[in-house]
């Protein structure tokens, strides 16, 4: 059965057209309409992380929340589809797309959807001459909106023709079976490539990625031989007791540091010492083999250190075998560094599968996610980092950082701003 009765929201592929990010979307409801739906940056780059454009797959975006929702976040669900077999995914979300979902899911006639947030694609091959003659009024903005489809086409079409038709071909309607139909979504990996371009982006970084949430612990205990005792540093913590965390209580904060160790992890845990504050870094595999001298200082420093993977792969679509390898490899070298087994483990882009959420549960490990985003590995820019953070609610919050020169020049003016609101920044347990 579909999860809203007589609609079912099909996902063809995400574009970005000039400078905003537009989910291509196909509404089955009495007849077919294709759709351009204007999603915010964040919300688009979580569904990228998980769509495969694979003629094999079929994407459904379902109207139904997550039975466990979690407090203060928004999940959407995608359900990818292959034959009689179905999968499901979460990712991360903004309040403004579940809304226009909500808007979507209850809208008996496409006229009335927000022009400005919807755009028709050429529905005249799609149209049921039948169902025309009922309307009257509301046709205006339908044709309004076919104004805007056809100048959208006209002026992609003078900027690039054939991507244009690549991404919005007429495609029969998808046949999906009923079980898929109640679940619709799903994600895909980010390529190599797309990993280099915003690696080129950072200055000078050299294994900065669009990572998304996540988290470790470094163990307090460490052996009598080792000269450095992270146990005897006294930094404010917090230990988080759920198997996927999203949160701190109010009045406390942490800040956590993705993609590391890197050419900026020493000077960041020196600013953090400044201030005698916590944090948290995520560190990934690779990047541990090029900077073990830069982990071992976080350790030192009584700081802790969270799993990040092996190779930052979105795990949302990988194999057991590949689930086991990003895990155990990664937390091995963060072993024999540091000489504590991490508990914390941030999933890249935040996104995982049931497969990947029974591993860490069978392992007594912790998945953080985050519930504050400023986005800094697409800014580029320390005043604008600190912009966001004081323009959004901070009490309570995981924020999410990567290890930069823009988070690196920000990061003083972040802490002082954090403890004149009185919060206590903590480091995760």
């Amino acid at each position: 059965m579909p999860d809203y009765p007589g609609k079912l929201l099909e996902l063809k592929g995400v574009e970005y057209i000039s400078e905003n990010y537009y989910l291509h979307i196909r509404l089955h409801h009495r007849q077919d309409f294709d759709l351009l739906w204007k999603v915010d940056n964040s919300t688009a780059d979580n569904i990228k992380s998980i769509f495969k454009s694979d003629s094999r797959y079929r994407y459904r975006i379902s109207f139904s929340k997550p039975t466990k929702p979690v407090e203060n976040q928004f999940l959407g669900i995608l359900t990818q589809t292959f034959r009689d077999e179905s999968e499901q995914f979460f990712f991360m979300c903004s309040e403004e797309y579940m809304t226009n979902l909500n808007h979507i899911r209850n809208c008996e006639n496409i006229g009335n959807l927000n022009e400005k947030v919807f755009s028709n694609l050429d529905l005249s091959p799609l149209k049921n001459p039948a169902l025309d003659e009922q309307h009257t009024s509301d046709d205006e903005p339908v044709k309004r909106n076919y104004k805007i489809a056809y100048y959208s086409i006209a002026i992609l079409t003078l900027i690039g023709l054939l991507s244009w038709r690549y991404f919005f071909p007429m495609e029969s309607k998808a046949s999906f079976n009923e079980e898929a139909s109640a679940q619709s979504a799903h994600a895909t990996e980010q390529s190599d490539p797309e990993i280099e371009l915003e690696i080129e982006t950072e200055e000078k970084q050299p294994e900065i990625i669009d990572a998304e949430v996540g988290e470790d612990l470094a163990e307090e205990t460490q052996d009598d031989e080792n000269p450095s005792d992270n146990m005897d540093i006294a930094l404010p913590n917090w230990e988080l007791e759920k198997l996927k965390s999203y949160e701190v209580p109010k009045g406390m904060v942490a800040l956590t540091f993705d993609d590391g160790p890197s050419i900026y992890s020493k000077k960041i845990v020196d600013i953090l010492n400044e201030y005698e504050i916590g944090g948290t870094f995520f560190a990934i595999g690779r990047n541990v083999k090029k900077y073990p001298d830069e982990l071992k200082y976080i350790y030192d420093n009584g700081y802790s250190i969270g799993n990040h993977t092996m190779n930052h792969v979105n795990l949302a679509n990988a194999s057991q075998d590949k689930l086991t390898e990003e895990v155990y490899t990664s937390m091995e070298l963060l072993k024999e560094i540091t000489g504590t087994e991490p508990v914390l483990f941030r999933p890249p882009y935040g996104s995982y599968n049931k497969k990947f959420e029974k591993l860490i549960e069978d392992n007594q490990y912790k998945i953080v996610l985050w519930n504050n985003d400023p986005e800094d590995w697409k800014v580029q820019n320390a005043d604008k980092i600190l912009q966001h953070i004081k323009n959004t609610k901070t009490s309570g919050a995981i924020i999410l950082l990567h290890e930069t020169k823009p988070v690196t020049d920000a990061l003083p003016r972040i802490i002082e701003y954090l403890q004149g609101l009185d919060l206590e920044i903590v480091s995760l347990k």
